[in-house]
């Protein structure tokens, strides 16, 4: 059988590594999608990664000359996973100009871990749709602190009247929020020293404070340490700063040069987090209460480009490689019905 692997090598290699996936096969009938052959694959019957590379196949003739037993291949998995998944979110990025205001917000400012970026609000420079995709851009630049003023003495970086670096982190908070399902994301990650990007959730729980509204890190990425994934929780009982967080990692070579789907499968017993549906960490439900797991509420979602900061910035920035930026096909969420 062809594995996605097999499928993503083909991709890689172009028409003549498609035409040698077909080659694998003696194949009888041509399975175009919606129009020729024996059968009839729809690309929504695809599932995360599947759903992607389908995508992309159903774009070259060459792999539709692959035999029908890859094809039913993909159908079966398709059918199967869908009935485990209903689709409950998207976004598709399909719509050109700032990020779609009835799903997404801004953080704005210097917010969190010492970070050197500013981040902006509606600024097309930093966070556009373009080109069917998200585009999350930082920049070297000099730019003005708005909440500067001269008459106070700020602590760190949020009391400087200008900031070096510019860039976005987009949210779902007070838009949209889930408890439990399967969150993807596909993205191609920036590169160079001093990036971080991220794809994370945050407790709707405010009030509880953090580390106790929980946090599930999706992806997270710095650009020290290129290509290597990780996946983390942060809780009252397990988190960075106590050094007791829970997490691993997964090394994806070309993760700024080719898309990945970036993935959370969270239900009330365990989370499984995943690249291109390889699954590499696992967190379990210990059944201790919420100073371990708080994770049967809601959660929103945050997209981030951070410059700089207490981890990204550990061994400086490189101010050669703006501007950087992290692209997003798409963003979806399932749930089981």
């Amino acid at each position: 059988m062809v594995s996605q692997a097999d499928i993503q090598r083909a991709l890689g290699g172009g028409a003549a590594g498609l035409d040698r996936l077909g080659g694998i096969f003696t194949c009888r009938y041509y399975l175009l999608v919606g129009t020729e052959g024996g059968a009839e694959y729809s690309p929504d019957m695809a599932f995360g990664s599947d759903k992607a590379i389908v995508a992309t196949l159903g774009r070259h003739s060459a792999f539709w000359r692959a035999s029908t037993s890859l094809c039913l291949l993909f159908l079966a998995a398709g059918v199967a996973r869908a009935a485990a998944w209903k689709l409950v979110w998207a976004d598709e990025f399909d719509k050109p100009g700032l990020p779609d205001p009835v799903k997404w917000g801004y953080e704005t400012g210097f917010v969190r871990n010492n970070e050197a970026q500013y981040y902006t609000r509606e600024r097309a420079e930093n966070a556009r749709v373009e080109d069917g995709m998200l585009i999350l851009e930082a920049r070297k630049e000099r730019y003005q602190n708005p909440n500067y003023d001269p008459n106070k003495k700020g602590k760190g970086r949020r009391g400087a009247e200008f900031a070096d670096y510019t860039s976005a982190s987009v949210t779902t908070r007070g838009k949209a929020s889930w408890t439990y399902g399967r969150i993807e994301v596909r993205a191609k990650l920036p590169k160079g020293r001093g990036t971080w990007p991220a794809i994370w959730m945050v407790g709707t729980n405010r009030l509880a404070g953090w580390p106790a509204c929980g946090e599930i890190d999706i992806m997270e990425e710095v650009g020290y340490d290129p290509g290597v994934i990780q996946a983390h929780i942060h809780t009252t009982k397990y988190n960075h700063v106590k050094q007791t967080s829970k997490g691993d990692r997964l090394t994806i070579p070309d993760a700024a040069d080719a898309f990945h789907v970036y993935a959370v499968e969270w239900d009330e017993d365990h989370m499984d987090f995943f690249v291109d549906d390889r699954k590499y960490f696992t967190y379990q439900n210990e059944g201790s209460g919420t100073e371990a797991w708080p994770f049967d509420h809601d959660q929103y979602l945050i997209l981030n480009l951070a410059i700089g900061g207490s981890w990204g910035g550990a061994k400086g920035i490189d101010d050669s490689i703006f501007p950087q930026r992290f692209y997003i096909d798409y963003v979806r969420v399932y749930q089981k019905p």
